[in-house]
């Protein structure tokens, strides 16, 4: 049996302007990945201001995943993004969620159609930057998922999962309006 290594997922992190997607395309470029964007204003079309969304030109060069994904009138929040994310990552290692069919019973609607696209997003990236290879076993080849953004909340979630925080309570809910 041959030795099979843990998949890899690479995170790139850091503040604003530092060069975070730089070296995630160069390492894209380098290693067959895709960039998986783990930043809160990217996700919402429409929203072009403070946003520094990748041009069109570089997203053909390095397809980045999670861009323009939800309306900008969308409630999209940390645990949305968080199973989006860990969908496309599993998808582009070629891995598939024993979960994903229970899983799919019980997702809103909008949250099927928003996967449903990424996951069409993932495949044309693929055919246009010839990743559509497959091997002798007939498995699509494995895309490097290089997570990058500055969005901290949806790191600490996508590597640690969501906070055992309780929910506030709808009385303290209240107060907390009354006071502001």
């Amino acid at each position: 049996m041959a030795d099979q290594s843990p998949p890899i997922v690479v995170i790139i992190a850091g503040p604003t302007a530092a060069g975070k997607s730089n070296v995630a395309a160069r390492l894209c470029a380098q290693q067959k990945g895709m960039i998986v964007s783990a930043d809160s204003v990217q996700a919402y079309r429409g929203v072009q201001i403070g946003a520094n969304k990748p041009s069109l030109e570089e997203r053909k060069e390095t397809p980045h995943i999670l861009i323009d994904v939800a309306d900008h009138v969308e409630n999209y929040n940390a645990a949305e993004w968080r199973e989006d994310a860990i969908h496309c990552i599993q998808t582009l290692l070629g891995q598939s969620n024993p979960y994903q069919q229970e899983a799919i019973a019980t997702t809103p609607a909008a949250s099927s159609s928003r996967r449903a696209q990424i996951e069409e997003y993932i495949q044309q990236a693929r055919i246009d930057k010839g990743y559509d290879c497959e091997n002798e076993a007939k498995e699509k080849e494995t895309i490097l998922p290089v997570v990058c953004g500055g969005t901290m909340m949806y790191l600490q979630w996508l590597v640690h999962g969501k906070p055992d925080a309780m929910r506030p309570t709808p009385k303290a809910v209240e107060i907390s309006y009354k006071t502001i």
